[in-house]
């Protein structure tokens, strides 16, 4: 084993470490991908949760004036019903 032989053993180490370094490369992009399509997921979840949280407001509001509504109309009847017929 002379000179040629570390040679040889050098370079298939380098070609596994160049294949290696491609695998990476390869790996590093997919995972790119993966979190650009997560932040997209992300920041569409983060629209439908303050729609959701809107809409949530919006339909209290709605419930607390038909209460009002309701409170309003029973004080009316209320005050119908006391007057002599």
């Amino acid at each position: 084993m002379g000179v040629d032989g570390n040679f040889e053993r050098l370079e298939d180490e380098v070609n596994r470490l160049l294949q290696i370094l491609e695998e990476q490369r390869r790996e590093n992009e997919a995972l790119r991908g993966q979190v650009a399509q997560l932040q997209t997921q992300s920041s569409q979840l983060k629209t439908e949760t303050e729609r959701y949280t809107r809409l949530e407001t919006e339909y209290q509001q709605a419930m607390d004036d038909r209460q009002e509504v309701k409170n309003r109309l029973e004080r009316i009847l209320a005050r119908l019903q006391e007057i002599p017929l």
